[in-house]
C-alpha cells in the first residue's frame, strides 16, 4: 500500500483557518493580560498610570466639576431645612377663563 504524505487542498485551508483562530485567541489572551495588569515582566504599568498624556481629560474635567457641585450643595442655606414633598406643598391652579359657548 502507498501512502500518500501531500495534504490536499482542503486540509490546507483548515490548517489555516485553525492557525488563525490560534492567532486570535493568543491576541485577546495577551490583550487581557496587558488589561488586567499581569504582564509585570514586559510592562511598567506605574509609568502609563502616572502618565499624564494618558489621561481622558474629558472624563478628569467631569469628575473635577461633580466634585465642586457636590460641595457646594452642603454649603446652600437651604441645607438645614427639610426638603418639602408633593403633598406639604399647596396646590393653586390658575382660575378658569369663560369661553363662549357655541350656539
Amino acid at each position: 500500500a502507498v501512502v500518500s504524505t501531500q495534504s490536499t487542498g482542503d486540509e490546507r485551508a483548515q490548517c489555516g483557518t485553525d492557525k488563525e483562530d490560534l492567532k486570535e485567541q493568543f491576541k485577546t489572551i495577551m490583550i487581557e493580560r496587558f488589561l488586567n495588569g499581569q504582564d509585570t515582566a514586559f510592562v511598567d504599568y506605574s509609568a502609563i498610570d502616572n502618565n499624564e498624556d494618558y489621561d481622558d481629560m474629558q472624563l478628569t474635567t467631569q469628575d473635577a466639576e461633580d466634585a465642586y457641585f457636590d460641595e457646594s450643595e452642603g454649603d446652600e442655606s437651604t441645607a438645614d431645612q427639610p426638603e418639602s414633598t408633593i403633598e406639604d406643598r399647596e396646590f393653586n391652579p390658575p382660575p378658569l377663563k369663560a369661553r363662549k359657548l357655541l350656539p
